[in-house]
């Protein structure tokens, strides 16, 4: 089995078990009416290699999505939401692609840059935090929570990203 299949096996079930017993748990309101979510699963999604086809992506991450939503019985908020972010990565790694292509194969600190991957993961983590919001919302009226909501999580969840990259380190 190739080293890149069981790194990124163990990184699902360490980011799954993660998010499910100790993210899903966490319950923090701030200032009384901002509930935190720190979602840190999608990061399963940008550590996948580069050259991972699209379909490959999509289908994990609507597995991804679905575990999550099986465990938060949130009726595919999560699913919607992956999926949205493995549709995005590709277009976001094309855009930041070097003019001579990816020398490495991996996203990580290790095989680009630590100003490459937050400049990579940022947008999208923002972008897959306000679809969420905005489909549990599933109102107009709502959108400007769902905007706080999205501010406030990201804000969050982006501590924990660097926290989880700066001490696994991860190499593939």
């Amino acid at each position: 089995m190739r080293p890149d299949i069981l790194a990124n096996g163990f990184r699902f079930i360490l980011l799954c078990a993660l998010q499910v017993f100790i993210f899903k748990d966490l319950n923090v309101v701030l200032g009384g009416l901002v509930p935190l979510h720190i979602l840190l699963y999608p990061l399963f999604i940008l550590l996948l290699p580069i050259k991972m086809p699209s379909y490959g992506v999509l289908l994990l991450g609507f597995a991804t999505g679905m575990l999550i939503d099986l465990f938060y019985d949130s009726l595919g908020v999560h699913t919607s939401a992956t999926v949205f972010l493995a549709f995005l990565r590709k277009a976001s790694l094309n855009f930041q692609q070097p003019k001579g292509g990816y020398s490495r194969d991996h996203p990580t600190f290790q095989d680009q840059s630590v100003g490459w991957f937050f400049r990579y993961a940022t947008p999208l983590l923002a972008l897959h935090l306000l679809f969420y919001f905005l489909v549990e919302a599933f109102n107009v009226y709502l959108f400007p929570m769902a905007l706080l909501k999205a501010l406030v999580s990201f804000t969050a969840t982006f501590v924990f990203v660097a926290l989880y990259m700066f001490i696994f380190n991860p190499k593939a």
